[in-house]
């Protein structure tokens, strides 16, 4: 596996920056300090850097210990992979993002106990099944052997246009990863899924939906 170097050492936190639009963060337990680690992710919407943080377990003072080196692609996402027997303070995480091509690239991860991470893998979706990925989320299940997680699997729904042209279309992809090894693997694609309700709103709908915003306070 290869590991991710900090981008200046020592490893500091992102500074304020004109650029950041995404953010995304997932709790991945607890180091044998007692502390608790975490992963977030700050993009620009074509580059996005993860950074993993200490956090205190009396005041809940956040530190941060390692920041990657920047990574191409936007949406990106980080969630944790929970109950494999891995060492103590070193959790495994998935990692998702959309590159410029339209592909969607999931990475599996892990952290040690001083935050550095180590890169198991990345697999993608998109030019395999000709279409562009527009957006997509993740949502991980836990695979047992007896009492032990054996491995993860992941779906991601995506939203994809054909690169060829046409409608846009709602899909399920199904991905895997080891629980042992963290080695990634692609398992399944639905297809088109049915879709219930009109892909595109009148100005009229459009302006229902904000003042419903409004009123929940979105």
């Amino acid at each position: 596996p290869s590991a991710l170097s900090c981008v200046i050492p020592p490893c500091t936190s992102p500074g304020p920056s004109a650029n950041l639009r995404e953010v995304d963060v997932a709790y991945l337990g607890v180091a044998p300090s007692g502390n608790g680690q975490l992963v977030s992710v700050t993009g620009s919407g074509a580059q996005h850097q993860l950074t993993s943080w200490s956090l205190a377990a009396g005041d809940g003072q956040p530190t941060a210990q390692v920041t990657t080196a920047a990574i191409d692609g936007h949406h990106a996402r980080v969630n944790a992979l929970t109950g494999a027997l891995v060492a103590a303070g070193q959790p495994r995480f998935v990692t998702g993002r959309i590159v410029a091509d339209g592909n969607v690239f999931l990475s599996s991860r892990q952290l040690n106990a001083a935050g550095a991470f180590t890169d198991h893998g990345t697999i993608g979706y998109g030019d395999n099944a000709n279409v562009e990925v527009l957006s997509y989320d993740l949502a991980v299940r836990l695979i047992y052997s007896g009492f032990f997680v054996s491995h993860y699997q992941i779906v991601t729904p995506v939203v994809v246009e054909p690169t060829a042209g046409g409608p846009m279309a709602l899909r399920l992809v199904s991905w895997q990863v080891n629980a042992t090894t963290g080695a990634i693997t692609g398992l399944e694609d639905s297809g088109n899924l049915p879709l219930a309700f009109p892909q595109s709103l009148t100005p009229d709908e459009i302006a229902d939906w904000s003042r419903r915003g409004r009123r929940v306070g979105c």
